[in-house]
């Protein structure tokens, strides 16, 4: 299962997958700072010398460093024992936060710190996930670093990518695209509904805006995209200065366009946009939904998965020439409500008893005839340049017949007298 499968949906494979492992007492760091020095021999290191983002980092790299990076991590990995020849724990995994390789969340922090390359998080996760109407749970544990480089820093993101290459059980997604302090590309695009082509640029001036990018068969996208609107719904006084640009990157332009006026969004501060498959490539890439970015007069403030911001506060925000908010995973979305505690608050024993009651609960739907509706609850660790943090969250998500509602609507009342917290119901109802 890849990350975020509850509640994402990937377009395209991951760019690198479990990588080959390197011998014990070569550590995560020790290879980085390898990548930094480009030395052109492994058994004449240099004096390591911290990378400089700041000086030149569009220079082109010269064949002779780029031969002498991939060379000394080649002999540093191939040379030595590797989980990927067949060591013992080849193919062992994590089970739950516990068993989580701190060692290894304490390189990857330094390793962002020391880099300063905004736009890279490093996950660990647990993820359980519950499908409504069957007895079905599945769980998977990963180690995950995606992210979104800017094109300003190639060489960084090329060191970046070879250093967590040589490390086992590490999953890697880094996208060189336009990332945070980046200009908007310059994007003629057609407009869902009319059919016309929109050049973007002149839309964004002196504005902010969001741009969410969905698919008609990522339920969540969806549901985001109504969460969006009614956002923008209850402030008006953002009329001239905020609009909402759902970009859709369906092949099929005509399902698309279905599943969007079904969605009845308003047509004021909205512009509903459509991308090929070479015209999101050739602009922000986009490959996991539902993905968010936020420009603010033409610039990138923020982009990444729509659950890690605070959408509306982070508008608030920058329309007061703050910055962009990121999720409390401490508040949470649901709560407080008297005598239920939050999901982040619970003990070890009071998580698994939760869990046992969705996976009854969840079953017991199957009389009813719900389908397609999934629960997972993720225990995470993130790191960002801003530091770490360790959040939980329960997130329903998925597609029922409006005829069901009350089903859904009594399971939601369950769950919150068990929990309150960072409990997110993307629930989209087919008419």
């Amino acid at each position: 299962m890849e990350p975020e499968a509850a509640s994402s949906f990937k377009l395209k494979p991951l760019v690198v997958t479990f990588a080959a492992g390197v011998a014990a007492g070569v550590s995560l760091y020790s290879l980085y700072r390898l990548v930094q020095t480009s030395t052109s021999s492994p058994s004449s290191p240099a004096t390591p010398e911290p990378m400089d983002v700041q000086t030149d980092p569009t220079r082109p790299m010269q064949a002779s460093e780029e031969h002498s990076l991939v060379e000394d991590v080649a002999s540093v990995c191939l040379d030595a024992p590797s989980h990927a020849q067949g060591g013992e724990d080849a193919d062992e995994e994590w089970e739950d936060l516990d068993e989580v390789d701190m060692e290894l969340l304490d390189n990857l922090e330094r390793i962002l710190h020391e880099l300063k390359i905004p736009g890279i998080v490093v996950t660990a996760t647990d993820l359980i996930t519950f499908t409504a109407g069957t007895s079905t749970v599945e769980q998977d544990c990963f180690t995950y670093v995606a992210g979104a480089v800017s094109p300003s820093y190639p060489k960084q993101a090329e060191a970046l990518t070879a250093v967590l290459q040589a490390q086992p059980g590490v999953i890697v997604n880094i996208d060189v695209c336009p990332s945070v302090n980046d200009a908007c590309p310059d994007m003629h695009l057609k407009h869902m509904l009319q059919g016309k082509r929109v050049h973007v640029a002149p839309v964004l001036a002196d504005k902010v805006a969001i741009l969410t990018y969905w698919a008609s068969f990522v339920q969540p996208g969806l549901a985001a995209l109504c969460s969006d609107a009614s956002m923008l719904a209850t402030h008006p006084e953002w009329r001239d200065n905020v609009v909402l640009i759902p970009c859709n990157v369906d092949e099929d332009m005509p399902t698309a366009q279905a599943a969007y006026i079904n969605l009845e969004l308003p047509a004021e501060g909205v512009l509903p946009l459509h991308l090929t498959p070479s015209e999101n490539e050739a602009s922000f890439g986009v490959d996991v939904l539902p993905t968010v970015v936020l420009l603010h007069n033409g610039c990138i403030v923020w982009r990444g998965h729509r659950d890690d911001l605070e959408l509306e506060a982070s508008v608030e925000a920058l329309l007061a020439g703050g910055e962009v908010v990121l999720s409390d995973s401490i508040n949470g979305a649901v709560g407080p409500i008297d005598g239920v505690l939050a999901l982040a608050e619970l003990s070890e024993d009071a998580i698994l008893e939760l869990q046992d009651f969705l996976a009854t609960r969840l079953n017991s739907m199957r009389g009813v005839g719900i389908r397609g509706l999934t629960c997972a609850y993720e225990d995470a660790i993130r790191i960002t340049q801003q530091g770490r943090r360790q959040s939980r969250r329960l997130v329903f998500s998925g597609s029922v017949p409006s005829a069901l509602t009350p089903a859904v609507e009594a399971l939601q009342q369950d769950v919150l007298r068990q929990v309150c917290g960072q409990v997110a119901f993307n629930v989209v109802y087919e008419s």
